[in-house]
């Protein structure tokens, strides 16, 4: 859950995020990129992508998961599409707000459904997903150093292993 709830969070706070984000999956943009840039991009995506899968497969090797390599896969994609999605129609604006808001709790209630149809020891709830909402509101807001700069972004990127 945190890579997605981390999403959220720097989504409403960093719209340039959101925008990098999508513009790196966009194929018109990346085919007119020099090499250098679409390996960056390249690396963005696929680190995003183990930040939610690693976390699953830990899950599982600690026993708070019981899954299937297969049931992991599919999660995993469940939660980087459903991330996808909502966050492209947060930032476009383009829908009422009676539909979907930042602060709605749809979405939280979405991501304990997706998680919950799988065996976990203990249930995924909206109140751990508040809680660690509120804890990484804490790290963004009172974090020490520029934590969203593009120096970082890009140093992270660079990590071959996304534990780090």
């Amino acid at each position: 859950m945190l890579a997605i709830l981390f999403t959220f969070e720097v989504v409403k706070r960093s719209p340039i995020f959101n925008i990098l984000r999508v513009v790196s999956i966009n194929s018109m943009f990346w085919q007119l990129a020099s090499s250098d840039k679409i390996e960056v991009l390249k690396n963005r995506v696929n680190l995003f992508w183990s930040r939610i899968k690693r976390p699953l497969e830990d899950a599982v090797v600690s026993g708070d998961l019981q899954a299937t390599e297969t049931d992991i896969k599919d999660l995993s994609q469940a939660l980087y599409f459903f991330l996808a999605g909502i966050t492209s129609s947060f930032e476009s604006k383009l829908m009422d707000e009676q539909y979907f808001t930042a602060e709605d709790m749809l979405g939280h209630r979405h991501i304990s459904r997706l998680m919950n149809r799988y065996q976990w020891r203990k249930p995924i709830s909206q109140e751990m997903m508040l809680g660690l909402s509120s804890r990484i509101c804490d790290f963004l807001d009172k974090g020490h150093g520029n934590i969203r700069s593009c120096e970082n972004c890009l140093a992270i990127g660079k990590k071959s292993d996304c534990r780090e």
